[in-house]
């Protein structure tokens, strides 16, 4: 497997798969574009290209040239960065890519300087949680927000 920097051509692959990789959670929150648009299963290439413009730099794995899943890094405030839409393709899933690309974004924030890295799950999601935590992230809150019919849980490890 590999891991590529995204280029803004890239932003309908990351698209696909960000939003195939988030589909079963869409599916079975019964979530839709009225009652949660911001849901990464909705993600266009458009919103890619505003993630990108707002600081979120995209890597892409692959296996063999076929691309299986991606991850974004964001620095959010100063020595602090956000894992963003960390997505592996059901077909994909259980084969360590979701582990390779967590590792290589916290590479990369510590590269860049970063002290903290975080990230948002859905918070009943127990066992995504408790992946998590074998990386060394923690959770900081559990907040609900307006529009949005889950809770989220933010994690959070210092580098």
């Amino acid at each position: 497997m590999t891991i590529r920097q995204a280029t803004e051509a890239d932003a309908p692959l990351l698209a696909e798969l960000i939003r195939r990789a988030f589909s079963a959670s869409a599916e079975r929150l019964g979530l839709t574009l009225d009652n949660c648009p911001r849901h990464p299963f909705f993600t266009t290439p458009d919103r890619v290209a505003e993630m990108t413009a707002e600081g979120t730099a995209f890597v892409i794995a692959e296996s063999d040239g076929t691309p299986c899943g991606c991850a974004g890094l964001r620095e959010h405030e100063p020595g602090v960065g956000a894992l963003r839409r960390l997505s592996v393709l059901p077909e994909w899933q259980r084969r360590g890519i979701g582990a390779t690309l967590v590792r290589h974004v916290v590479a990369q924030a510590r590269r860049r300087g970063m002290a903290r890295l975080t990230l948002g799950i859905i918070a009943s999601d127990h066992r995504l949680r408790a992946w998590y935590r074998t990386f060394g992230f923690a959770d900081t809150e559990t907040k609900q927000f307006d529009g949005v019919p889950f809770t989220v849980t933010f994690m959070a490890m210092d580098l």
